[in-house]
């Protein structure tokens, strides 16, 4: 006579309650689809797993221990593995009942990492295949559905040996997956510093709940309200043992961020939210906010760029000289134009620049000329993507490019813009030179801009830091 055979449908769901919509439906269908019993597993956006037997049928049948059995199987690898998994757990019981047995760790913990945090799945046990307008409704609620045979010989060794199976089934599912959680985030408590004046618009707290709840980190935000403030906040943070302090900003709000933090120990971590996000480009960084979030929250990636250290004030990215406050980009044309609005301001300027008189000591090496004006570059991405050395350099090689622009001599100009499209001729090592200390006097005196932020006027004195600021970056 054969042997009663079932069958085992698997949902999967993209969210939460998705499963917990569908259970209502499949007990409705009870009756119809021959249900016996089901499962449903959760795991929490912090990566906390539930599973739990609905109890359609007695907690100790056959059918509850066919669901549990399958969902350490199904879950983790398939049909196969999971009835392989609760046969090997009934060959492990019968004629042993003296001994207690347990699942080997490795067939509990996958269910633990099977499904994606955010999810949830529902495992039932029928007698035979859910309705066809079943499935459909659940296919329309986003699921993924899999139905596969249950054997007659496995069936009926759960018929005999059901109980046994799931009391051990479940003891292992309490004790393996609570010890099995994910593994802990990099840096457990973060503060973010946001700059809610910066150039993007978009739900910036939401974004950073949605991530940081999901790997479960602490976190915390300070906003800013005028210059100055981002450094503070950031400063504080770091005095009151945050793991990883943040910038939400600009080019300038993460200039701020940096300088409270050089010679702290603590890591900091870099989040789009400017026009351009110079710094984030020459990180690598993701030019979306949640992505960027992730990277904070999972990352175990550090790498520790240069600064330039100025007398107790440092730049992270770029200092020029030569352009007067009333000639900055301003925040109106940034928030009218985006990046464009640099290149506007960059056309005007040219009408008004004014010839300067430079002296610098480079190293050893002494130069004096005249231009418009002089860049010195630690970080040479701007907020384009586009570098403004080419590939001639690195935040993190211990050095510092030197070069000069001047209308009056179009050999400057054609030398940057060989360098900017990499092109390694003669010319483009024209007017362009490498140190590890700078000084630059000039007649008659200039504004100084460091990271798009008025820092003074000439002289000035810039000394290479190497590595010394950790920053979070993607993992390769």
């Amino acid at each position: 006579m054969d042997k009663e055979a079932g069958l085992l449908t698997l949902m999967v769901f993209s969210d939460l309650q998705g499963a917990s919509n569908a259970l209502e439906q499949l007990k409705r269908e009870k009756k119809s689809s021959g249900l016996k019993s089901a499962v449903l597993v959760r795991k929490e956006r912090s990566g906390e797993l539930s599973v739990q037997d609905i109890g359609l049928t007695p907690g100790k049948g056959a059918a509850a221990g066919v669901a549990l059995g399958a969902a350490l199987g199904v879950l983790s690898g398939g049909a196969i593995l999971a009835v392989g998994a609760l046969v090997g757990v009934l060959g492990g019981l019968v004629g042993r009942h003296s001994r207690s047995k347990r699942l080997a760790p490795e067939l509990a913990r996958p269910l633990s990492a099977a499904l994606k945090p955010g999810c949830s799945a529902i495992l039932a046990a029928s007698e035979q295949e859910l309705p066809e307008h079943v499935i459909h409704e659940f296919s329309a609620l986003g699921a993924e559905v899999i139905t596969f045979d249950l054997s007659g010989e496995v069936h009926q060794a759960l018929q005999d040996h059901g109980s046994q199976a799931y009391q051990a089934l479940e003891n292992e599912l309490k004790e393996s997956t609570a010890a099995v959680s994910p593994p802990a985030p990099p840096y457990a408590r973060i503060f973010v510093v946001i700059n809610p004046a910066s150039g993007k618009d978009e739900p910036i707290l939401n974004g950073l709940n949605d991530v940081f709840h999901q790997y479960g980190v602490e976190w915390e935000v300070g906003i800013t309200h005028k210059y100055g403030d981002a450094r503070a906040l950031a400063r504080r943070a770091a005095q009151e043992g945050y793991d990883l302090v943040a910038g939400y900003g600009g080019d300038g709000t993460q200039h701020e961020v940096a300088n409270a933090l050089v010679g702290t120990g603590v890591t900091m971590g870099v989040l789009p939210g400017g026009t351009g996000n110079g710094f984030c480009h020459e990180l690598g960084l993701p030019k979306t906010l949640r992505e960027a979030a992730e990277i904070l929250a999972t990352s175990r990636s550090v790498r520790h760029v240069d600064v330039v250290d100025l007398g107790g004030e440092y730049f992270i990215q770029r200092l020029y000289v030569g352009i007067e406050p009333e000639d900055q980009t301003s925040r109106e044309m940034k928030n009218q134009y985006g990046t464009l609005a640099y290149a506007i301001t960059g056309y005007q300027r040219v009408t008004t620049v004014k010839e300067i008189r430079y002296r610098i000591q480079i190293d050893d090496q002494l130069i004096e000329t005249s231009a418009n004006k002089l860049y010195v570059v630690n970080a040479a991405q701007s907020g384009t993507g586009i570098s403004v050395t080419g590939d001639l350099s690195r935040s993190d090689d211990g050095l510092l490019e030197v070069f000069i622009l001047d209308k009056a001599r179009l050999a400057t100009l054609s030398a940057a813009a060989q360098r900017m499209t990499n092109l390694h001729t003669a010319g483009a090592g024209q007017f362009f030179w490498r140190g590890a200390q700078i000084s630059i006097e000039t007649d008659p005196d200039q504004p100084v801009w460091t990271d798009g932020e008025y820092h003074g006027r000439t002289p000035v004195h810039a000394r290479v830091v190497p590595g010394g600021l950790p920053v979070v970056v993607a993992e390769n």
